[in-house]
Parts: structure tokens; C-alpha cells; sequence
């Protein structure tokens, strides 16, 4: 079983761990982006200063595609 297990670990940090892909035009929309493309709400001056829940690149780990701009916290709980 662990035997598969490590097996499974290799082909999941070759296989799935894409760098994000980002073109001019996708950071653009980044920089530009004014709420959470998961949850929908606005970002707070707060969090567009460095707060720990600050805007994020979300992307897909398989493709390396840029999905949109998230809140860290909606980011990493994103199923």
C-alpha cells in the first residue's frame, strides 16, 4: 500500500503542477480586476494592500491555465 502510495505522489508532482500560463492581456485583467471571479464580492482596500487574503492568480494545476482573479482564502478552498 505505501508503495502505491509514493507512486501515486510521483505522478501527481509531475503530472499536476502546471505553472501558471499567463499572457499581457490576462495580467492586465488581473491588475485591473476589482472582485472575486469565486465568491463575486469586491475586494477591500485592505486586502488590495497586502492583506493576507489579497488577490491571486487562480489557475489550474493540470493545464497551467490563468482562471481568474480570487481571494487567496476562496482560492485555496476551491474545489
Amino acid at each position: 500500500m505505501f508503495e502505491e502510495v509514493r507512486s501515486c505522489q510521483s505522478v501527481m508532482r509531475e503530472q499536476f503542477n502546471k505553472p501558471l500560463k499567463m499572457t499581457a492581456e490576462k495580467e492586465r485583467d488581473f491588475q485591473n480586476s476589482s472582485s472575486c471571479y469565486i465568491c463575486g464580492r469586491k475586494y477591500k482596500a485592505k486586502e488590495l494592500n497586502g492583506d493576507e487574503n489579497k488577490p491571486v492568480r487562480d489557475h489550474c494545476h493540470i493545464t497551467g491555465k490563468y482562471r481568474g482573479s480570487a481571494h487567496n482564502d476562496c482560492n485555496l478552498n476551491y474545489d
